[in-house]
């Protein structure tokens, strides 16, 4: 996508005759559309693309509320993760209420790894700011199981689907907490409401391997394949964990 057309959506946006009794879109309305731009850009991939718009904005004198933001995912997606991190540092300072700000750290420091305690943290105080967003409950979930507080877990991902009952991310994330919590029943009940019977067995056959049980993972992985002979997941994890 070239930069012209980028903004293309930006210039309708602004070139629209006003609706009768609706106002015409302002600079404002159209500084946030240019931010939803590079969002979307981010979220299809384009970090470059996204990147360029940032710039060209900055350069233009036009920062809105939500750019600091929707730059940091665009560096972080570009592999500038450091950068993106120092960015969101530096715009904390002075809006320590910013829950999407706080929300997008704590996943770059997921990513990033080794900062597990942080990434909760951030997240933690992205959820106090804006406590019914799936999203940032989901990932609060995500980061409490790898930081191995799988009850914790268990509680933010609850709280997730109750705001977004759909979401079959929070829905698997929840049977991996289910199952490292020894719960398998309740676990694999999560699972196929997300997903497929055989879906359902591989992920419990992951879960069942990460905590040891290289039999119980090898049960469920047979399982799956009586559900799905030709599940490709499961057919390569029952070869390894089988092999001599």
């Amino acid at each position: 996508m070239t930069r012209p057309a980028v903004w293309a959506a930006v210039a309708l946006l602004c070139a629209l005759p006003a609706r009768a009794q609706e106002p015409a879109p302002t600079p404002e309305d159209a500084a946030r559309a240019q931010v939803r731009i590079v969002e979307q850009l981010v979220d299809a991939g384009l970090a470059e693309e996204a990147l360029s718009a940032v710039a060209e904005m900055r350069g233009a004198g036009v920062a809105p509320p939500g750019l600091d933001v929707a730059q940091a995912r665009a560096m972080h997606a570009r592999g500038l993760s450091t950068d993106a991190l120092a960015l969101l540092d530096t715009h904390l300072r002075d809006h320590r209420k910013d829950a999407a700000a706080w929300a997008v750290r704590g996943v770059i420091l997921l990513d990033m790894g080794g900062r597990v305690d942080d990434a909760v943290a951030s997240l933690t105080r992205a959820r106090r700011h804006t406590p019914r967003d799936a999203t940032i409950l989901n990932n609060l979930g995500w980061a409490l199981l790898v930081a191995g507080k799988p009850s914790q877990a268990e509680e933010a991902l609850r709280a997730a689907l109750v705001q977004d009952p759909s979401s079959r991310r929070a829905r698997n994330n929840l049977g991996i907490a289910l199952a490292r919590a020894g719960r398998d029943e309740e676990a694999l009940a999560a699972f196929r409401a997300a997903g497929s019977e055989a879906d359902a067995r591989v992920n419990l056959a992951a879960a069942c391997e990460w905590r040891g049980d290289v039999p119980g993972a090898l049960t469920h992985l047979r399982a799956a394949l009586a559900a799905t002979p030709d599940h490709p997941a499961a057919t390569a994890a029952l070869a390894r964990l089988a092999a001599p």
